[in-house]
């Protein structure tokens, strides 16, 4: 007898929930003196549910103030039409412990969890070591910039300089490995504590310019841009000095460390020199810059590479000539920096036969002489090692958005029941030039390591906007 067993696919589904809140009291005053000049002052209160009972309330002030030069020290003209000065310094709150909205709510309290104990037995083991000491992340701001308008108006824009300080910083505090954890192994404990330490810096520059260059009843095309400059630092740590050695490590991997006198997820590696034309063996670089075919920790060093940009921004047209318009949007970033995990996999000989490899493996070292980025097949797998051999500049220059219209004039909607219909294409993502040999240049700065991520889509829309 033959035995036929039906194996049904039945989806499971799961839900929890999760609740987060936060009260605040808020309170404003203004005064503004005939558009000459002016202030204003805030002041809030804010609770957060992300905090115990003792920490949860945050009290964060703001003041700031303004002067307009050509109502004040001398008359508009052609030329000068508005400049405003104005400057503002406060304070402010982040109870984001997590990375999302909704990580971290946990953080402040010890967490239980159940596995196997001694002889079997169903056995109850700490899952997470809470810090009830948790408390708001403050940040220190202050501005100075300057509104203008100039030329009859067709020059207009914003220049500003900032500085920011963010005090009391949620970092992983190191901890000892033996703190115990789950599945009772005393050696597999908690190596780092959620809390408040440390400090970071951010300054630089913002500016914003549009120029009008024509401007009448049939043609209007005006173009624009904006960027910034930001230089970030870690300007303290506990048991850190500047420029030291003992970093701080912050995930317990040692691929996340942070040190004073460096930037924010500055990248903290063993430098790769290529391979050794003599063997085929990997080449790299040791602490004092010397080249060994030796991998070791101990060579690691700061490589003043960041996933923060020091530069960014974009810039933008319009130009519409009666019913047609054309719209165009480009986006950029500079002096960025991310592993490229995606061709880590695709250069790695041991996925030979498993999964899809570059055919830059053809130019693998075979014999002595041979001058190759590759090294020898017989090498063995480099890719999980922590060294900068597939870090690479995630700059980037991108046609992000380029939309072409028309509006049907008023005459040809004379005997129609519409008042306003127009027709457009448009395109997104559709260019990107970059160095960058992964999938898409443009990330997430919290996600250092890209590995097949999924990029921007190139979109095509055709649409038709109509109006009754």
């Amino acid at each position: 007898n033959n035995v036929v067993l039906d194996y049904f696919y039945i989806p499971s589904i799961g839900s929890f929930k999760q609740n987060v809140s936060q009260f605040s009291y808020i309170g404003k005053l203004a005064y503004d003196y005939d558009k000459i000049a002016g202030f204003d002052a805030t002041v809030r209160r804010d609770a957060s549910s992300r905090f115990n009972n003792t920490n949860k309330w945050g009290t964060f002030w703001a003041v700031g103030g303004f002067v307009n030069l050509t109502k004040s020290l001398f008359e508009k003209s052609d030329n000068v039409n508005d400049i405003k000065l104005r400057g503002s310094y406060g304070t402010t709150g982040n109870d984001r412990i997590g990375t999302t909205y909704y990580s971290g709510l946990s953080r402040p309290f010890d967490l239980f969890n159940t596995g196997q104990g001694y002889n079997g037995s169903v056995g109850l083991f700490p899952s997470q070591i809470g810090n009830p000491d948790l408390q708001w992340e403050f940040t220190k701001k202050a501005n100075i910039g300057v509104d203008f308008a100039l030329l009859n108006n067709k020059l207009t824009g914003t220049f500003d300089v900032y500085k920011n300080v963010t005090e009391k910083l949620f970092i992983g505090r190191p901890n000892t490995a033996i703190s115990g954890g789950f599945n009772s192994n005393p050696f597999v404990g908690f190596t780092t504590i959620d809390a408040n330490v440390g400090s970071l810096q951010n300054k630089g520059i913002e500016a914003q310019l549009t120029y009008k260059i024509v401007n009448n009843d049939n043609v209007f095309w005006s173009i624009s841009a904006n960027g910034s400059f930001n230089e970030s630092e870690i300007t303290s740590l506990p048991g850190s000095e500047p420029n030291a050695n003992d970093e701080i490590i912050l995930d317990g991997t040692e691929r996340s460390p942070e040190a004073v006198g460096h930037a924010f997820n500055e990248f903290y590696a063993v430098r790769w020199a290529g391979v050794n034309p003599a063997n085929g063996r990997p080449l790299y670089l040791d602490r004092a810059g010397n080249v060994t075919e030796q991998y070791s920790l101990d060579n690691r060093v700061f490589l003043g590479k960041s996933t923060v940009p020091k530069y960014q921004g974009g810039f933008s047209t319009a130009f519409s000539y009666k019913g047609f318009s054309l719209d165009a949007f480009f986006s950029f970033a500079a002096e960025v920096y991310r592993n490229n995990g995606t061709l880590g996999v695709a250069e790695d000989p041991g996925l030979i036969g498993i999964a899809n490899v570059t055919r830059d493996l053809l130019t693998a070292w075979r014999q002595p002489g041979d001058i190759t980025a590759i090294p020898a097949l017989n090498t063995g797998s480099t890719r999980n090692l922590l060294t900068d051999r597939y870090l690479e500049d995630a700059s980037y220059l991108r046609l992000k958005n380029i939309s072409i219209g028309y509006e049907l004039t008023e005459s040809l909607l004379k005997k129609s029941p519409f008042t306003s219909v127009r027709v457009y294409l448009q395109g997104e993502n559709l260019l990107t030039w970059t160095k960058w040999r992964g999938l898409d240049p443009e990330f997430d700065p919290n996600r250092p390591n890209d590995f097949f991520s999924f990029p921007n889509s190139r979109i095509f829309t055709l649409g038709l906007d109509v109006k009754l």
